[in-house]
């Protein structure tokens, strides 16, 4: 088993795979039993808060100052290759999660969700997200990347401030396989 890096583990009898990343219990959370807000200055999104994120990887500005956000997660769910090893497991196949992790901060304003943006704002944002998947799909060992929002704690969502993620994995699901076949199939019809 390996015990450095979170791991990507395949089920080999179910087909199916899942991303073990024990660090991500350790990212904060805007949801904790208490109910009150998150006070200005706390959230790390917000501006004025740059520090408190890894180092950008993309940033779009306006007036006033940037308008969009992206950076790799702090608390990753997969990580930019180190070294090669994997190791085979009783029924099922273990090996390191690597990938790239990034947030896109749709918005420098707290309470406003991507849908406010309007339709520019909303245009922007669709452009980041097509050049950093992009620009991911270069990347060696990318095979699939997967586009997601949590809006929410029952969605799974950490921190309130709207954002979005985006996850490369070495491998294509087999249900988005599947998926794609059947796809196929029906278009040939």
């Amino acid at each position: 088993m390996i015990n450095m890096v979170n791991e990507l583990r395949r089920d080999y009898f179910l087909d199916k795979h899942v991303i073990i990343a024990k660090e991500r219990s350790k990212r904060p959370t805007d949801f904790a039993a208490n109910t009150r807000g998150v006070g200005e200055g706390e959230c790390f999104f917000c501006p004025g808060s740059e520090d408190k994120t890894p180092p950008e990887i993309m940033r779009k500005t306006g007036q006033g100052g940037w308008t969009i956000r992206v950076f790799p997660n702090k608390y990753p769910a997969v990580e930019p290759k180190k070294d090669k090893h994997a190791s085979q497991g009783e029924g099922e196949f273990i090996q390191p999660a690597w990938g790239h992790h990034e947030i896109v901060v749709e918005t420098p304003r707290h309470g406003e969700s991507i849908c406010d943006l309007g339709v520019g704002g909303m245009a922007e944002v669709l452009r980041v997200f097509v050049d950093r998947i992009t620009a991911l799909k270069q990347e060696k060992d990318v095979e699939y990347v997967s586009l997601f929002k949590n809006h929410g704690k029952s969605a799974g969502a950490s921190l309130s401030h709207s954002h979005t993620q985006i996850i490369t994995t070495p491998i294509t699901p087999p249900l988005v396989e599947e998926k794609t076949r059947g796809q196929r199939l029906y278009a040939q019809d």
